[in-house]
């Protein structure tokens, strides 16, 4: 978004709107970005405007999230405060081994 001003407007519309939101193509499009820092500004405002997303896209497709999870496999989990923990909890976990 060009001007932080409209987020507000922005998360309005979303909150309306998200019944209609096609929240498959959004994960397909995140998951092409592949940026965990989107995934979890993307899931905050879901969360914030209390998004009706839809179960099938909330889906835990591939098991628990581990550091040997790529993030790309992580966009595809449900938004939400519980998967953005562990989703940078497996980002922690690869930097510290990553470490020695």
């Amino acid at each position: 978004m060009a001007d932080p001003y409209y987020i507000g407007e922005a998360a309005n519309i979303l909150g309306t709107a998200s019944r209609r939101f096609d929240w498959n193509k959004a994960a397909d499009y995140l998951e092409r970005i592949s940026s965990g820092a989107l995934v979890r500004r993307v899931g905050w405002i879901a969360d914030h405007v209390k998004a009706d997303v839809p179960p099938e896209a909330q889906e835990d497709q591939q098991g628990p999230l581990d550091a040997q999870t790529p993030p790309s496999a992580a966009l595809r989990r449900p938004f939400g405060q519980r998967r953005i923990a562990q989703l940078e909890q497996a980002q922690e976990q690869a930097r510290h081994e990553w470490r020695g």
